[in-house]
């Protein structure tokens, strides 16, 4: 579901249901099921709206960042450059030319984990850290690959409480995934699908 808002609930295994809250093609958090009900991302901007079948529902959070300061917990965002212009309201050639500060900036004031997506990913949260993420190619720029890293993210997230950790690791883990399949089978075989079968090579 590239590019699509959307509240999905899910099971960690043996654990308390969750909600996954994923915002516009790769933004993540978690919450358990009770605390996604209550949450104010959920209740205060689809109120009476059920969910369909496939348990999507749209969220505001690219017009309206500051429901991300309502949040229980630190949410990770990943947006691409175009995304993180109608978050800043800056244009993506100001983004693009100053990452470190743009990510950090967000993150600091919006109390969030932020993962710039793009050549040398940026990863900042609320407390400053930054963290600039070397693995990945330009062959990974298409669609879909984003949402490999959501995922990857998100296993992540439901082990560790720190999402600066989380991000960075998957970043990582996301990006050498794909510098081994780009090394392997070319540039045009690194696709999304490929990348996934194949992650397993970057975290032995």
């Amino acid at each position: 579901a590239a590019g699509r808002n959307y509240f999905h609930i899910n099971s960690r295994g043996d654990m308390e249901p969750c909600v996954f809250v994923h915002y516009s093609d790769a933004n993540i958090h978690t919450h358990t099921l009770l605390e996604g009900l209550k949450n104010p991302l959920f209740t205060e901007y689809r109120k009476g709206q059920p969910f369909n079948d496939n348990h999507l529902m749209p969220c505001p959070m690219l017009e309206n960042p500051d429901v991300l300061r309502k949040t229980s917990r630190t949410p990770i965002i990943t947006p691409h450059p175009g995304e993180m212009s109608r978050l800043t309201k800056k244009s993506v050639a100001e983004i693009e030319s100053n990452r470190m500060n743009t990510a950090s900036e967000f993150a600091e004031e919006y109390g969030v984990t932020v993962l710039l997506k793009g050549a040398n990913t940026v990863i900042a949260d609320k407390d400053g850290r930054i963290c600039i993420n070397a693995t990945g190619n330009p062959s990974m720029a298409r669609g879909g690959s984003g949402d490999v890293l959501t995922g990857i993210v998100a296993a992540l997230v439901t082990q560790t409480e720190d999402t600066f950790t989380a991000a960075c690791t998957g970043a990582y883990i996301h990006g050498l995934a794909g510098d081994y399949v780009t090394e392997k089978y070319g540039s045009l075989a690194a696709t999304p699908s490929r990348i996934i079968s194949n992650l397993h090579c970057a975290i032995k």
